[in-house]
């Protein structure tokens, strides 16, 4: 079984493939959200839908896992996002956000459980929306 460290960074790897890969990553199909203090809805519907809306607003992102500290069952993932807002930007809350063509960059930060060598749960805290707003 992979040490929580690898998981961590395989579950980041995801968010530069296509949305339907999500599937075959280290995800449990109850996994749940909690995003810069919002819950989301459970489910892997709903991280393909996150990689999905992230790869129509910048098609080109990259996410880069920086640091990865795991204790036990809960890792820590220091992450950093690039890429080109070509794309509508739209977010869970109904926000869209039009295309601006401008390039950003943004750290961020994941905390993950794993169970079973599947991550059961991701809390995470970026700032996209101002990274796009911003460059």
């Amino acid at each position: 079984m992979d040490d929580g460290a690898t998981i961590a960074r395989q579950y980041v790897d995801l968010f530069n493939a296509d949305p339907e890969m999500a599937a075959t990553g280290p995800v449990a199909a109850g996994i749940t959200f909690r995003m810069n203090g919002s819950d989301l809805p459970p489910g892997l519907p709903t991280l393909q839908g996150r990689m999905a809306a992230f790869r129509e607003a910048a098609p080109d992102r990259r996410v880069e896992a920086q640091l990865v500290v795991a204790d036990g069952s809960e890792v820590a993932v220091r992450y950093r996002v690039t890429g080109t807002h070509t794309g509508v930007l739209r977010l869970p809350t109904g926000i869209e956000l039009p295309p601006s063509g401008r390039e950003f960059s943004y750290v961020g930060a994941m905390f993950l459980r794993i169970e079973d060598g599947l991550v059961v749960h991701e809390e995470a805290i970026g700032d996209l929306v101002g990274a796009l707003r911003e460059n």
